[in-house]
């Protein structure tokens, strides 16, 4: 319901408006960058999905492992077997769940959306029952070297919030 919000209210401030450039970059982003773990894929297209699809959106979307939530000791909801399309199916299960439930059109804007799932065709998740500290801390640096190398102007990235406090206790702190 939280990514449905978003998306309600990303629509009404872009509706007909003169935006701030950087709220203007957010809204029109040339990539959406996302962790492949369901929930936040689900909340990409979910929030982002209907504005990346207008004319003028490049609907691009890329599977970006580095994002993915800290592997805790039993958090049962950072891991994952899938790779590639599974991702995607898996997704889309849950979308059409979803779609029936908010009795919206969310399948067709998955439908209209270009996946990037290339760093995801193999195995992209932490083996064991947790990460390390150094472990975090190397998928860290490597997420933002990806950031400020990336080929795009501007970029929106959903992923979880564990590890965002990670990155902001580092890099902005």
């Amino acid at each position: 319901r939280q990514a449905k919000d978003l998306s309600e209210r990303l629509a009404t401030a872009s509706n007909g408006k003169q935006l701030d450039p950087e709220l203007a970059a957010f809204l029109k982003p040339d990539i959406v960058y996302t962790s492949p773990l369901t929930r936040a894929v689900q909340t990409a297209v979910l929030a982002l999905g209907p504005s990346l699809t207008e004319p003028g959106g490049l609907g691009e979307v890329a599977f970006m492992p580095n994002a993915r939530e800290k592997h805790n000791f039993g958090g049962m909801d950072t891991v994952s077997k899938k790779t590639g399309v599974s991702i995607l199916y898996s997704v889309l299960d849950k979308l059409r769940a979803l779609t029936r439930e908010l009795n919206d059109d969310i399948v067709d804007t998955f439908a209209k959306l270009h996946f990037d799932i290339s760093e995801v065709e193999e195995q992209w998740w932490t083996a064991g029952s947790s990460e390390s500290s150094a472990q975090v801390h190397a998928r860290t640096k490597e997420f933002m070297a990806q950031l400020l190398y990336s080929p795009h102007r501007s970029a929106v990235v959903v992923g979880h919030s564990h590890f965002f406090r990670s990155v902001i206790s580092k890099y902005l702190a």
